[in-house]
C-alpha cells in the first residue's frame, strides 16, 4: 500500500505543476492528463460530437510501478524505480513535426523539475534519489498502453525514470528450535 500512496502522492503533484503548461490536443490545448497504471480505454465518439475531456488521447502521462528490491543485508532500505510515460502528438502537418518534439522534452524537463523540486514524498517516507534516467523515441514502445488507430498526427512518446528509497519492511526473527511450519 505504501507504494500505491507514492504513486498517489505523484500524481497530485503532477496535475498540479501541469495545471497550467498545456499541450497540443488537436486544435485545442488542454493539460496532460496524468493516471496511475495505464491509459483508460479510448472513447468512441462520432466526428461532429465535442471530444470529452478525458478521453484516453495524448498529451497524457502514466505513472507505473516498475521493480523494486528490498536490501536487508547492507542498509536495511527498500528501493524502487517509478517509470512516468510521457506521449504528445503534434499537429497534422509536416510543419509542426518539430513542435511535437519540443512538446515532448517540454514534458520530460517538467517531470524532472517536480521530482528535483521535492527530495521527500508521503509525509517524508519516501526519498527520491538524485540519479534520473530519461528514455526517448518510444513511440512504437507505448502502442502497449496507446493505440493511435487512425489518428495521423505525429506521435511522440517518452519516459522518466526515478528512484525512491525508504525503510526497509523488517522480518521477525525466525525461531530457530520451534519450528511450527
Amino acid at each position: 500500500m505504501r507504494i500505491y500512496w507514492l504513486l498517489k502522492d505523484l500524481q497530485q503533484e503532477l496535475k498540479l505543476a501541469f495545471e497550467k503548461f498545456p499541450f497540443r490536443d488537436g486544435e485545442d490545448f488542454r493539460p496532460p492528463e496524468i493516471w496511475i497504471g495505464d491509459v483508460p480505454p479510448k472513447i468512441s465518439l462520432p466526428t461532429n460530437v465535442q471530444k470529452p475531456y478525458k478521453s484516453g488521447e495524448p498529451p497524457f502521462i502514466v505513472i507505473r510501478f516498475l521493480d523494486g528490491d528490498q536490501q536487508i543485508d547492507k542498509a536495511k532500505f527498500f528501493e524502487i524505480r517509478i517509470g512516468f510515460l510521457c506521449a504528445v502528438y503534434s499537429k497534422e502537418s509536416f510543419d509542426e513535426i518539430e513542435t511535437g518534439y519540443q512538446d515532448i522534452f517540454n514534458m520530460i524537463e517538467r517531470v524532472m523539475l517536480v521530482l528535483n523540486n521535492r527530495h521527500y514524498w508521503l509525509e517524508s517516507f519516501w526519498k527520491c534519489e538524485e540519479n534520473i534516467k530519461v528514455v526517448s523515441g518510444l513511440q512504437k514502445e507505448l502502442t502497449n498502453i496507446y493505440d493511435a488507430g487512425s489518428n495521423s498526427h505525429p506521435f511522440y512518446g517518452s519516459a522518466v525514470v526515478a528512484t525512491f528509497t525508504c525503510p526497509a519492511i523488517n522480518r521477525p526473527p525466525f525461531p530457530e528450535t520451534d519450528n511450527k511450519y
